[in-house]
């Protein structure tokens, strides 16, 4: 009817009883739940924070604490692009990758692990039945890509990606842009807080979770950190499955004339080096680290430095400079002193080493020769540890004191390193070794010496001890190296861990210990520490109090009077639509006082006394008055969600790019191209967001180019899901609490 029409009709009237003014139109929805059981109360709360599982069938061949890290790998995928399995060393991770990949649709699927671990994933894959593309952190580091379009990519390993100053990770970034990726690792944060949002970033988008509260993925210290949980992924039954670590330190007797390489250190220290400082710390870090490891790693580290003195001095002829790569061979490749890396001069520029040192070298390595055959205290060490004949795993940082150890222990023993194994002088497949250190290997060697080439992915349960004979630069390679040998599937109940503390004079110079323990912090610092992880408490819940559920309210009998009061953010579809999808889970304790506590120990706290009280009754009106003082908190996570639709990008290039497309979008719209139209719109709908890293780079790359190029790259984006236009909380579950009847 048009509003002419009224003319010859009386006007609509709005009829009611009585109409009445509310302060808070939310609180007309918020509604307690029917009286429940306490119980069933605390797990609808608990349930309600859990981050979401996907419901598809899984493989019967998963262990039963496998599943749900699995059905939440699944939904992070599918909602998100994209997981963090981050379970803990010997959990079976690959297994769970390997069960995530049999449920994906879209194939092929393209694993990306170290190239040692090649042979252990293509069995795995084989038994279980799954189709893999393999692909090695080596090709990816030499720019070599995967020559097929994944439905899905595996990252094992995934700390390795962990910076984008590394070239493996810029060409991983390139080769995701579109790809959805699972990303394996036990230990995401390494050295920094930043190494678990660059990995993240690969395959999420920044703002993936901002109608949680989290506007970035790299807010440490944030309270919205605990949003993680629905892309990280921990585990939370299998931890007591595996063998328990007895660790112990071995460190030189005061007495000890020094372990060997020790009495060489005031030689050492008299070598210059290099005038730049950042080259001076790494050849002398790896000098150090030699030294410490043994006398024939120092004699190698040495010739090393040799070799570069003299490719130094022809350099210096023909009036250019040593390289990058020159340099790096003679400071080691360890992994953790890759942060000096960037203040070393690249290749067009000048570097001076101290050519004079050669006049020293010779004498310094007929020394290091001399040391190798007389009595070394560290050795001794070894020698007395490995008397019980019990299995062992010996890990050490250079390639030549694996030769040492071999030639000077009596009895034969495994070795391994990244190019070559035996036992004794017989040189064996490394493959056909490593598995007499297997789980279902009875007998074989009892000691196995070897390099980090297998402190990563390998089984070698058949282990009951670890010897760190040379210490790494980070508490990461620690835990990599135990969880060869704690994992599920050992034969013990314990294994000895056994670290050897470098002599007091290398320590006072490399500071080996403190950067251990610096590392060790990292994950702290992060948010991220072992079994304190801020997203993992809502999982835990879920595991603590699990049975049936009630959306309802209980009253347990406590000294303090307040409610723990539990809700979901779900957003409808609208239209009418009454499917529903839940955005945030929260939970809050709201005390008498009204003052409102969302920490995770106010909140697990309460649940736990709640699933132990005895049960009180409810005062009439006391749900209502506690939704009233929640009331406004729960407004202010619906308008939080609200405004996620609203970010807005910080990125430059995608700006610039953004800025082009509204020009083509005017130019399209006078030529009435309806779909190059729609091609911009959904582009720009992209780019008004965050990217993942590729993505970034992609923008980067075709912000200049023309208008067919520029539109081809942009639909290679995939779209941003949308955020349902309705919004509404619904009530979980409320517990009140006060003094018993």
């Amino acid at each position: 009817m048009t509003a002419a029409s009224w003319a010859t009709f009386s006007p609509p009237a709005i009829v009611a009883e009585a109409l009445v003014a509310v302060d808070d139109a939310l609180r007309t929805s918020l509604r307690p739940g029917p009286a429940a059981a306490a119980a069933a109360v605390v797990a609808g709360i608990a349930a309600g924070l859990a981050p979401p599982a996907a419901p598809d069938p899984l493989p019967a061949w998963l262990r039963p604490e496998q599943r749900r890290p699995v059905a939440r790998a699944l939904a992070s995928l599918r909602l998100h692009r994209g997981a963090l399995l981050a379970c803990h060393t010997g959990s079976g991770k690959t297994y769970m990758a390997l069960a995530v990949a049999a449920a994906w649709p879209a194939g092929p699927i393209v694993c990306v692990i170290p190239a040692a671990l090649d042979a252990q994933w293509a069995d795995a894959a084989r038994r279980k039945g799954v189709e893999l593309v393999p692909w090695s952190h080596e090709r990816l580091s030499r720019g070599r890509l995967p020559p097929v379009r994944a439905g899905l990519v595996i990252v094992d390993e995934s700390h390795h990606f962990r910076h984008p100053s590394i070239a493996r990770y810029r060409h991983l970034a390139d080769y995701l842009v579109g790809c959805p990726a699972l990303l394996l690792s036990a230990t995401p944060v390494v050295n920094r807080p930043e190494d678990l949002a660059h990995q993240l970033r690969l395959t999420v988008r920044d703002d993936a979770l901002a109608a949680d509260g989290l506007t970035s993925l790299d807010a440490p210290g944030s309270p919205a950190q605990a949003a993680l949980g629905a892309i990280v992924i921990t585990d939370t039954l299998c931890r007591d499955d595996r063998p328990v670590r007895r660790r112990r330190r071995s460190a030189p007797e005061p007495d000890d004339a020094g372990d060997a390489g020790d009495a060489l250190l005031p030689e050492l220290d008299t070598l210059a080096l290099s005038r730049e400082r950042s080259v001076a710390m790494l050849i002398r870090g790896g000098l150090l680290q030699a030294a410490a490891s043994s006398p024939a790693a120092l004699a190698a580290a040495l010739r090393r430095y040799r070799a570069l003195l003299r490719h130094a001095a022809d350099a210096r002829a023909a009036g250019r400079a040593p390289s990058r790569a020159a340099i790096r061979r003679c400071a080691g490749r360890d992994g953790g002193q890759l942060v000096l890396w960037s203040l070393v001069a690249d290749e067009t520029e000048r570097t001076e080493l101290a050519i004079d040192d050669l006049d020293r070298l010779d004498a310094l390595i007929a020394t290091a020769i001399r040391l190798s055959d007389q009595p070394d205290p560290k050795l001794d060490r070894l020698r007395a540890l490995m008397a019980d004949q019990r299995p062992t795993i010996v890990f050490t940082a250079a390639v030549d004191t694996v030769a040492y150890l071999r030639r000077r222990l009596t009895a034969p023993v495994a070795w391994c390193t990244g190019a070559r194994a035996g036992i004794g002088r017989v040189p064996l497949a490394r493959a056909a070794l490593l598995r007499t250190f297997a789980p279902t290997a009875t007998d074989g060697p009892r000691v196995l010496i070897t390099t980090d080439v297998a402190a990563e992915g390998l089984d070698l349960q058949r282990a009951a001890r670890v010897v760190h004979y040379d210490l790494p630069w980070t508490s990461t390679r620690l835990d990599q190296r135990e969880g060869r040998a704690v994992r599920l599937g050992s034969s013990h109940r314990e294994v000895d861990v056994i670290r050897f503390d470098p002599p007091a004079g290398i320590e006072r110079r490399l500071r080996r210990l403190a950067a251990i323990a610096a590392s060790a912090s990292a994950p702290g610092h992060a948010g991220v520490a072992a079994g304190d992880e801020p997203w993992r408490w809502r999982e835990d819940l879920t595991s603590r109090f699990p049975g049936p559920a009630a959306a309802g309210t209980a009253a347990v009998a406590a000294t303090e009077r307040g409610a723990l009061i539990g809700w979901v953010i779900e957003g409808l579809s609208g239209e009418g639509s009454a499917e529903a999808r839940t955005l945030v889970g929260a939970a809050a304790w709201v005390g008498a006082d009204g003052i409102v506590d969302a920490s995770p120990p106010a909140v697990a706290g309460r649940l736990e006394h709640a699933s132990r009280a005895a049960r009180r009754t409810a005062a009439p009106g006391e749900a209502a008055a506690a939704l009233d003082l929640m009331s406004p908190g729960i407004g202010v996570m619906i308008r939080q969600a609200q405004r996620a639709r609203w970010t807005c990008t910080t990125d430059a290039a995608a700006r610039d790019v953004t800025r082009r497309l509204r020009s083509l979008a005017a130019d399209a719209a006078r030529r009435r191209d309806s779909r190059t139209l729609a091609r911009i719109e959904r582009a720009l709908a992209i780019l008004s967001g965050a990217l993942t890293a590729g993505e970034a780079r992609l923008i980067q790359r075709v912000a200049a180019a023309g208008e067919g190029a520029l539109l081809e790259a942009l639909d290679r984006l995939p779209g941003a899901a949308p955020l349902p236009p309705v919004l509404e909380a619904r009530v979980t579950g409320i517990l009140l609490f006060g003094p018993a009847d």
